[in-house]
């Protein structure tokens, strides 16, 4: 037997599950693409780009079929929709509105995501975007209050805050985000009057123990911090964290106080997954490629509603194989030059010119992730942002909106998908003192009563 997974890495723990399974029951398991009587491909039909390479493979395996013996092989393409989705745990951010339900019930939200919808005429609602706006308020004091005890860093909660936190990788371009720092930073240094709306940059994530160059973009996270956050000259205007020891529980007092949501990976990378449907469950903004996930919270919460910037997975593709020189791109576009200058000047690094050097080499020569393509589109999407913030209502708006249409990617769809589509159960629905508003599944035959504050 062999294996091909497509997807993520819940794809992945249920092949290696299964592969496991197999070999326990005696079966030889070969890599993907050696000849054998039996290929599971374990798919992904999420977004356009993962259901071609879940064709693709099959197709792979179909186009082997000659060099096997016809009446021995046998194909399982099967492709399982993996269901994305949200849970409960992060809804963080309407928790706050509990004391005061009205005008909408959030413990009915709370058990019913779809309940959500119910939010959108009340976003140009003056008296609501108020309580919006305080219960946000909030979030970000208490954000800024752990913040202040586990790094010592004090932060302006009435700030924008502008959040990427997700593992460290290339891929995921958190360096694209510094680039951006270093460009606001450098405007203010040539400017002091600049008119930047203050923001609040947080990063949190970590890395794989061996790869070098995530730990490199790591270091200069926080080498632009210590400037950045001890210049007169961008005092009260720009701040930098690192959040330390991203896990479960600090997430859950980060993704609700996020103004704005960091989903910057390179299109066509399939990076984005399912932590920007947690930030705009709690009413950020998001400001993204069309990647991953982003593909569907862009279609549900609206284009309009959505910060786009970079290139699309064709044009990505097209230019690597027209031939990608980004160099070019740090020749003719001054800002981005500047930057990449200053970043192994040694003014990061209290002199130390060498130590950033091995990052923008790659940037420069080799760039497999396309930032330097991309900068511009960003920095000129991120300068929206920031006027957008100027203007209260018209953001508290698009922020009530992006909550509202979360509805869909809620853990109870995505259950009932499974339970209807992978596993075959029926619902048990649970009657009486603890009826809820949707049907409990089990393949178990059974359900547990939950409280009534679950």
């Amino acid at each position: 037997m062999s294996f091909k997974t497509v997807g993520c890495r819940l794809n992945q723990a249920e092949t290696a599950t299964m592969a496991a399974r197999f070999e326990a029951a005696g079966y030889a398991t070969v890599p993907f693409g050696t000849p054998c009587d039996v290929v599971v491909i374990h798919g992904c039909a999420i977004t356009g780009k993962a259901e071609h390479s879940s064709l693709y493979a099959a197709r792979q395996a179909e186009r082997a079929r000659a060099e096997f013996i016809k009446d021995r092989l046998r194909i399982i393409a099967r492709q399982v929709g993996n269901c994305i989705e949200i849970s409960r745990r992060y809804l963080g951010f309407l928790r706050r509105q509990s004391e005061d339900p009205s005008p909408a019930s959030v413990n009915q939200l709370l058990r019913d995501l779809e309940h959500l919808r119910k939010l959108e005429p009340l976003a140009e609602d003056e008296e609501f975007q108020q309580q919006w706006r305080e219960v946000k308020l909030t979030a970000k004091r208490d954000l800024a209050a752990l913040i202040a005890q586990r790094t010592g860093i004090t932060v302006d909660p009435e700030a924008l805050f502008d959040i990427q936190a997700k593992r460290l990788h290339e891929y995921k371009r958190q360096h694209l985000n510094v680039l951006h720092i270093l460009t606001l930073y450098l405007r203010l240094k040539h400017d002091p009057q600049a008119d930047l709306p203050p923001r609040v940059f947080v990063f949190g994530g970590k890395a794989a123990p061996g790869y070098f160059m995530a730990k490199l973009i790591i270091k200069l996270i926080h080498a632009v911090a210590d400037v950045v956050n001890h210049d007169p000259a961008a005092r009260g205007r720009l701040k930098v964290v690192f959040f330390p020891d991203f896990n479960v529980s600090n997430a859950q007092h980060i993704y609700p106080a996020a103004d704005l949501s960091e989903q910057i990976s390179t299109a066509g990378m399939e990076a984005s997954g399912t932590g920007n449907m947690k930030f705009s469950l709690n009413g950020a903004l998001t400001i993204g490629t069309l990647d991953g996930a982003n593909v569907e919270i862009r279609e549900e919460v609206g284009p309009e509603n959505f910060y786009l910037f970079g290139l699309t997975a064709a044009q990505v593709q097209q230019l690597k194989a027209d031939g990608y020189h980004p160099r070019d791109y740090y020749e003719k576009n001054v800002a981005l030059r500047e930057v990449i200058d200053f970043m192994v000047s040694g003014a990061l690094t209290g002199g130390d010119a060498s130590l950033f050097q091995p990052l923008a080499d790659n940037l420069l020569w080799h760039d497999p992730f396309m930032l330097l393509a991309d900068y511009q589109s960003y920095v000129d999407c991120q300068r929206q942002v920031g006027d957008l913030w100027r203007d209260p209502r018209a953001w508290t708006r698009m922020s009530i909106l992006n909550t509202a249409r979360m509805g869909k990617f809620s853990s109870d769809r995505s259950i009932r998908e499974y339970c209807e589509n992978v596993w075959h159960v029926k619902p048990v629905v649970v009657s009486g003192k603890h009826k809820m508003p949707w049907a409990l599944y089990t393949a178990f035959g059974s359900a547990r009563a939950l409280p009534d504050d679950y």
